[in-house]
């Protein structure tokens, strides 16, 4: 069974907090979770160069991505013609096509085609699948063509997210392959010990002597 984002977390200060003969809390739990999908980004990335291909544990579903509907209009002109969207979380770009494992309909019964912009725009003369329900991604967009049924609201995407920690829950489990988890823990454990600037307490008070804690600072990709 995947162990859940604050098992990792709270295993990895743990052994962090090992180090030094303390009973301080040194350590932001929130400074680790985001070192934890920093590493994990890296590791995917790793895996997917060697390997080509992605574990099943590697991938986050969020199934409430809600469609949008815009009129194309130009300086005030409106042309009556609607534009159906869904805001989309980022993708690993690292990973190709092969971030995206599935996006369609909640039930999942119905995935839409992929399609390159251009492609996308003259799939209407298409003779065999001109009518299937298809998308293509412009920026933060995901374009809708031919919604399988009418007054339909939200869309499903399963693929390997960016920032997956902005849809998942720490008590979730965490969207990295079982085998890979022992290695993350220890690569981040390397980069906590090797920003931690702090000698133990003179004396094991539960007063924090050290000049500053070490908090969550922005992430610098």
């Amino acid at each position: 069974m995947s162990k859940t984002l604050a098992e990792i977390g709270y295993s990895i200060r743990n052994q962090v907090k090992g180090f030094f003969s303390s009973d301080d809390e040194r350590i932001d739990i929130q400074l680790v979770y985001d070192k934890v999908w920093d590493v994990r980004s890296m590791l995917l990335k790793e895996e997917y160069r060697r390997f080509k291909q992605l574990n099943d544990q590697d991938f986050t579903s969020e199934c409430c991505l809600e469609i949008q509907c815009d009129v194309v209009s130009c300086k005030g002109y409106n042309s009556g013609e609607k534009v159906f969207f869904v805001q989309i979380p980022k993708v690993e770009s690292s990973l190709g096509g092969d971030a995206v494992k599935y996006f369609g309909t909640m039930n999942k019964k119905t995935p839409f085609r992929k399609q390159s912009f251009q492609g996308h725009l003259y799939s209407g003369h298409e003779k065999y699948t001109g009518n299937a329900p298809s998308f293509t991604f412009v920026d933060d967009k995901a374009i809708l063509k031919n919604l399988p049924t009418k007054g339909m609201k939200f869309m499903c995407m399963i693929a390997v997210f960016e920032s997956p920690g902005d849809i998942c829950n720490e008590d979730d489990p965490f969207p990295i392959a079982r085998h890979l988890v022992h290695k993350l823990e220890l690569l981040v454990i390397q980069q906590l010990m090797s920003t931690l600037q702090i000698g133990p307490d003179e004396k094991n008070d539960a007063r924090d002597d050290s000049p500053e804690p070490l908090q969550k600072q922005s992430r610098v990709e």
